[in-house]
């Protein structure tokens, strides 16, 4: 299932660069792979100008407060989160990704467009050993869902940070009443390659049995355009049909658009979270 999630965001991450080249790019903007927020109702709450950058530079703020000497990035995609810390930040960076595409073209990218200095990016799965010494902070944006094995991977997370250190993690959930058969919920996990989508009562309750102390969490929910604007049935329709061209490249975006069409939907039916977690590994553990 890991090895088809792979597959699947090799063919994003392809699609997204030649798409950008259509427009005209590929420019920083044309990175980024994850969700684009709305401008929060509340000004104190979540990233102030929404969209995807505001996105990266909220959550950067919240890691350059804490003065870290080194950072890692987990399921970094073509690095577009380093990238945007290292414009205020001159620590050591370090993304790692299981796809090899976007890591190489991510590295050669910010090394040719960075006024700064560019992140390391390296391909590797979730659990290898990375040979590094621990991390001050780790980040993982829309990534951790999608481990097979939660309590080794949290394992491996805390072992990667150093004493005091914490983790970002920020990444779609579901809620604590959904049901597993749930029509939308199986539809993204067939689509996405995914054994399941955690609640983050689950994700915490893990974290704690490896000895990470939640630091903070905050709900971005309200953020999500979905949550307000509910997908049209008219694009699950083409979507569904290119996802039966089976493991080609028009296939694997078929599939990859399909489980977000579903994902979108359960987000509409007030059916699914969009939550930052903020773990701590104890300074005396």
């Amino acid at each position: 299932m890991i090895a088809a999630s792979n597959r699947q965001y090799e063919a994003l991450s392809r699609g997204t660069v030649a798409l950008a080249r259509l427009r005209g790019g590929p420019g920083p903007d044309d990175l980024r792979m994850h969700k684009s927020l709305l401008p929060p109702r509340e000004p104190a709450a979540g990233p102030a100008d929404g969209g995807k950058i505001g996105v990266e530079r909220w959550l950067a703020g919240q890691v350059i407060e804490t003065a870290p000497r080194r950072v890692l990035d987990l399921g970094c995609g073509f690095g577009s989160f380093l990238a945007t810390l290292m414009r205020g930040w001159d620590g050591e960076a370090l993304g790692i990704n299981a796809s090899a595409y976007p890591v190489q073209y991510g590295a050669s990218f910010w090394r040719d467009n960075s006024a700064a200095s560019a992140p390391v990016l390296r391909q590797a799965v979730f659990g290898a050993d990375l040979n590094e010494a621990p991390f001050d902070a780790l980040i993982a944006l829309e990534s951790l869902g999608y481990s097979d094995n939660l309590d080794a991977t949290l394992r491996w997370v805390g072992e990667l940070m150093r004493p005091g250190g914490r983790a970002w993690i920020l990444d779609d959930w579901a809620h604590s009443q959904l049901p597993r058969d749930d029509h939308d919920l199986s539809a993204l996990c067939r689509h996405w390659h995914r054994s399941r989508l955690y609640t983050s009562e689950e994700f915490l309750a893990v974290a704690a049995q490896q000895g990470l102390e939640l630091h903070r969490r905050e709900c971005l929910t309200d953020q999500v355009p979905a949550r307000h604007r509910p997908p049209q049935r008219r694009r699950r329709w083409p979507l569904a049909a290119l996802s039966r061209l089976g493991a080609s490249t028009l296939g694997q975006l078929g599939a990859a658009f399909l489980g977000g069409w579903h994902l979108e939907n359960l987000y509409a039916r007030d059916k699914a979270r969009y939550e930052l977690i903020v773990l701590e590994r104890p300074a005396h553990d």
